[in-house]
């Protein structure tokens, strides 16, 4: 398995950002199931949130390896998890709204996955073709070693 520190730096990466993410913001879990506008703009955050650290994640990820995309989308299920087991296993206050926050952070999260995968893939491929566009122009004279031009003796 090429590049294996990569992808366990990753994996490892996204389990602590989505602990990171529960820890810090558990305490705003139960303005979720708050009437009116106030439990939607709690749960909007909580999207944009997952779907923002979705997309760059895996847009770096993507940008850094050549990998098929089950393992983007498994950065995206260990980003998630903790975040559901926190709501599954402690009272977090979300009562009945407790399916719609998991349908919209699991919801958001592959969402920036997808898009994340979309956009590190497209400036991989721009940054290779830059570097075999690099590779067939000469070196200018400025950049040889001045030494390279001495006829040996």
């Amino acid at each position: 398995m090429d590049h294996w520190q990569r992808v366990f730096a990753y994996t490892t990466g996204a389990l602590v950002i989505g602990l990171l993410i529960i820890i810090f913001t558990n305490s705003f879990l139960v303005y979720v199931s708050e009437p009116g506008s106030t439990g939607y703009l709690v749960l909007l955050a909580y999207g944009f949130v997952f779907l923002n650290l979705g997309f760059g994640v895996n847009r770096r990820f993507a940008l850094k390896s050549e990998r098929v995309p089950a393992l983007h989308y498994t950065l995206a299920v260990l980003m998630v998890a903790p975040t559901l087991a926190w709501i599954y296993t402690k009272d977090t206050g979300l009562g009945s709204q407790q399916f719609v926050f998991t349908a919209t952070i699991v919801f958001a999260a592959f969402l920036g996955t997808y898009y994340g995968i979309k956009k590190g893939t497209a400036r991989r491929n721009s940054y290779l073709r830059q570097i075999y566009k690099d590779q067939e122009r000469e070196m200018p004279d400025e950049l040889k070693r001045p030494h390279d031009d001495l006829n040996k003796n």
